[in-house]
């Protein structure tokens, strides 16, 4: 343990490090150069903060590894406190979580005819034809008869499109 023990009642030692020493001849050292901190200083724009922040997170981290990409992560967390002055609520956090993901392929939104299984083997209904999904803005084929529609439905199931065939079964 440490000499001092604060849960004992004694003053807690500290030791003061410079990191201008500890970081001598390494990037880091320059990245802390260029830093416009702490916002205490009185010829310190919040302004300045932000700008370095956003260049930060969009230069200054490899988005193609983890790590980066939770680096551009934290930048843009300061950049959002910078903004709202220290106070966030909880829908700030989910759209920073969230405002990277459309461009991951797998979050990508795709077109309605590549989204759509086709397994009857009927034509795909010509744009105008059928009803807008308000929820998608995609055009969903008008209904045919009640059987073929079970059929669709029946098949959606069986080959695991819950969100389309969850829209079928409400038409």
């Amino acid at each position: 343990g440490c000499p001092n023990d604060p849960a004992d009642g004694q003053p807690a030692l500290i030791e003061i490090h410079s990191l201008e020493i500890i970081l001598h001849d390494t990037a880091e050292q320059e990245t802390m150069r260029i830093f416009p901190g702490p916002l205490i200083r009185e010829d310190l724009h919040k302004v300045d903060i932000m700008t370095f922040c956003q260049r930060k997170a969009a230069t200054g981290c490899d988005l193609t590894t983890k790590q980066g990409r939770d680096s551009a992560l934290l930048w843009k967390l300061l950049l959002l406190l910078c903004r709202q002055n220290g106070s966030m609520v909880g829908s700030d956090t989910a759209e920073l979580l969230m405002q990277d993901r459309k461009y991951q392929e797998k979050y990508k939104r795709q077109e309605a005819r590549v989204n759509l299984i086709n397994l009857t083997g009927e034509e795909w209904p010509v744009p105008g034809h059928g009803t807008m999904d308000l929820l998608t803005g995609e055009m969903v084929p008008m209904a045919g008869t009640l059987e073929q529609t079970m059929e669709k439905f029946t098949k959606l199931l069986f080959y695991g499109r819950k969100k389309v065939h969850k829209h079928t079964g409400l038409q």
